[in-house]
Order: structure tokens, then sequence, then C-alpha cells
């Protein structure tokens, strides 16, 4: 049978297994002589092992996303910053300049309300999916996205993030005003005008890595790194996520759209064991905001305003929102349950009740004739406001909870109180998009006594997901 025969440098036969067919390989001895196998990711960056020895776990922790949905900027996260250029958002995208205005000195800034934070060897991931009618652009106007600080048309005062100019891209680090800009193009090509790509900014303490729809752009020659005079690449590390299209003081011949699709934000290589329902607060889905436009304030709390007496009703909300104030004229006693609160969780979100607290007051005359008991549940996830909704083909009556009770008894004072009811879930009650969390009360007993008022809070600890 022809074979090959294996020889060493030294020109000695490289024995082989005759019975289990595999080669005899003896293994070095010594640690200096032995070989190694190099672990390396997609874009062949090696597995990065710590000081310890122990390879870097790939932790992600989410610090901020958008998804950019409906036809309005989420006040809850952003802030805006305008003069002559506006910011719109429209079929999953934000647009800043959409008319792309030449007037020297406009400029739109959208920054990030949240600061994240660049630490050491622990990147900060951004994630973000752009578009730009133009990226080739004239003198004298100029697009900017990435983390850092800046105001109006002036020049940025510290940050990482990318630049384009002048027909050229840069990767920049500024570091309190002072700045190092590398370019990246024309060694790598212009994206696509009006078209979609995908770019991830890797911030380091030190460093800043841009990739264009996976392919890295900092490296070799263009990588983008602070100078060895500075301890770190900017001056603070706490900055905002922002965007910005701006003109100088002089008109340039055109100017561009830049628009952002849905943008995300990891912590990585770090575990700061914060619960999901945190992180989610953080991003602007606490249950005392709405997560919609207007994404306004859920609670009936006016400033420096008595809430309006609710109307009880067994089919219609005394108020549509999420807990707050309420006041209502003291009925007379009956088996009815009153849909006192009763607020539509949003299409495409769901609401996470942790618990609830209830507080009331007497007011207006002294409780006459008979005591006055109030007794409370929650109803979770109605079809409708009714609480006489009922389980059918599309419909879904209400899932009572009961929470407590609180009365009081006969002659009990204007002023007088009750005791507080605080009931937590430990495991949350989840109310789905488009469906009722009811606050809902009975007065089994009592007396529609002239002038007396009960009145008090509704807190709803919750957030939205």
């Amino acid at each position: 049978m022809a074979g090959i025969r294996l020889e060493g440098s030294e020109g000695t036969q490289i024995g082989a297994d005759t019975v289990a067919l595999a080669l005899k390989v003896n293994h070095p001895l010594t640690a200096g002589q032995a070989g190694y196998t190099k672990v390396a990711g997609k874009d062949g960056s090696p597995l990065k092992v710590l000081a310890t020895g122990y390879a870097a776990a790939s932790l992600e922790a989410l610090e901020f996303f958008d998804t950019i949905d409906g036809a309005a900027v989420n006040t809850n996260l952003w802030a805006q910053s305008v003069s002559t250029m506006t910011i719109t958002q429209a079929s999953s995208m934000l647009s800043l300049n959409p008319t792309a205005s030449v007037t020297a000195n406009a400029y739109a800034i959208l920054s990030s309300i949240q600061n994240f934070f660049v630490t050491s060897c622990l990147p900060l991931h951004i994630h973000a999916t752009f578009q730009a009618s133009l990226w080739n652009l004239p003198a004298n106007t100029v697009l900017e996205f990435g983390w850092g600080t800046c105001a109006t048309n002036a020049a940025p005062t510290d940050g990482m993030f990318v630049r384009a100019r002048a027909g050229t891209v840069y990767a920049v680090l500024n570091n309190g005003g002072s700045e190092t800009e590398i370019a990246l193009t024309p060694t790598f090509a212009l994206p696509t005008v009006n078209a979609s790509s995908e770019w991830v900014l890797d911030l380091y303490a030190s460093e800043l890595r841009v990739y264009v729809d996976g392919v890295l752009w900092t490296t070799g020659a263009t990588a983008c790194v602070a100078p060895s005079s500075l301890m770190a690449a900017t001056n603070s590390n706490r900055q905002p996520l922002f965007l910005r299209v701006y003109n100088t003081a002089s008109v340039p011949a055109s100017s561009s759209t830049l628009r952002l699709g849905q943008v995300s934000i990891q912590q990585r290589n770090a575990n700061f064991d914060k619960p999901f329902a945190d992180k989610l607060v953080g991003i602007g889905r606490g249950g005392y905001q709405s997560p919609v436009t207007t994404f306004a304030q859920t609670a009936n709390h006016a400033n420096s305003t008595s809430p309006t007496s609710a109307t009880l009703s067994n089919t219609a909300a005394g108020y549509t929102t999420l807990g707050g104030r309420f006041q209502f004229a003291a009925p007379a006693g009956a088996a009815t349950d009153f849909a006192l609160f009763g607020f539509q969780v949003p299409a495409g979100y769901q609401l996470y009740v942790k618990g609830v607290y209830i507080d009331a007051v007497n007011t207006g005359a002294a409780v006459a004739t008979t005591a006055t008991m109030l007794d409370w549940s929650v109803g979770v996830n109605a079809s409708a406001v009714s609480l006489a909704t009922a389980d059918g083909a599309g419909t879904w009556a209400p899932r009572r909870i009961p929470v407590g009770v609180q009365s009081w008894i006969v002659a009990a004072g204007i002023g007088a109180p009750v005791e507080a009811i605080k009931r937590s879930f430990q495991i949350p009650v989840v109310v789905e998009g488009g469906r009722f969390f009811h606050v809902i009360v009975q007065v089994p007993i009592g007396t529609a006594t002239a002038s007396q008022v009960i009145r008090g809070d509704v807190f709803v600890n919750c957030y939205f997901e």
C-alpha cells in the first residue's frame, strides 16, 4: 500500500500507531517548547484574558434602548435643542434636519437624558442604525453622533464620537475640548446615502472602536487611541448619547438629514447586579410616566389642585389615570363595585404591578348614622373599562384581587384618618397592552351624609415593559 513517510527535522521517522491508525505525537515536556491555539472572534480579535489568567466573560448589561415607536420623540429619553433645523419622528426613524436646511448657524441636537459611564477596560457598547441623505458633506456643515457633550453649533467640549465633514468621516476623541481626529475615509468607503447602515461604537477609557456593517474601521493606521500624554480619552467618564447636525457661520452649498433607527447601549464585561426592572425604570419605563406620547405623568395629581369629585360607577371609571388623588361623596352602603380608577395600558406594552398603597381621610362632615366601610381590590386585564365586562368571545372580565378594608366608626370627625393599605405583590401582577388595570372600591356600609366626602391617595408601584 502506498503511503507518506513523515520525518522530523533531524530525519527520523515520526511514529504511527498501526493498530489504532493514529499518529503518535510526543507533546513537549517544557512550556517554552509548547505551541498554542488562538481563539478569536469573527473579526479576528483574540479572546481576552484578565490579569488573573481567567478568560473575560461575555456579560452585557442593557443600559438604554429606543425602538423609535410612533410619531413623537420620546421625551422621557431624549432632550432636543434646535435652531432653524427641526427634529421629527416617523416610520421608525428619528430625523435631524429633515429639510436639509443650509441656514448659517442652524443646528439640531438630540441628547439622551440619561448619562452613561465609561471605565477602565470595560467597553460601553453603542449599537445603532443610521441613514444620511448625504455623507460626502461640503464645507461648513457637519454630522456628529456618539457619546459626548455639545451645545448649539459650537465645538464639542468632551466625548468620543463619529464626525462627517468636508467629504471625510472621522473618529474623534475629545478631552475637555482638545481633539484627536482620525480620518476613516477614504481608507473605508463612505456609506450609501439614504440606505441603512449598522454602526457600533465600542468605548474604552482610552480608545474608540468603530464598526460599520460588521467591519472594524478603527484598526492599524486608523486606530483611534488617546495620545500617551493623556490618562484617558475624555475629561469626564459620564456623558450622554448624542446626535447633531449643524452648519457653521458660513452657508454650506448643501446639508444632510441624519436619521436614527433603533438604538441600544450595553455595558460589556460587567455585571452590576441591577434587576431588569430597575434598568427599565432607568430607561424611562417607570409607571409614573406614560411610555407613549405624550409621555406625561400617569397619576391624577395636578399641581396645587384638589382632585375633582369622582362619579362612582360600576361601568365607567371615576378617573382614567394610574392611581393618584381621589375624592368622592359618601354613598349609601351597597354591594356595588365602583371603578374608582380604570387605566388602559398602552398597546404594545405590559404593565408590571409590584404593589399598591391606599390612604384615605374623612372630610366635609362627621360620619353619621352608620359606620363607613371601604372594601378595596384591584382588577386585572379587563378588556373594557366596565367592571361588568364578562368573559366571552373576545372579551375578558377583570380578575379581582382583594387588597384590604378601611373603616370609620360613627361620629368620626372631619380629618379622621384610616389605616393605610400597603399591599405588595411578590409575584408581579401583569396587565397586557390594551387591557385595563382597575382600582376598585366597594362601600358595603355607609350613609349618604350631606357634605361628607372621602378623600385619599392611591399609589401603584409599577413599571412598563
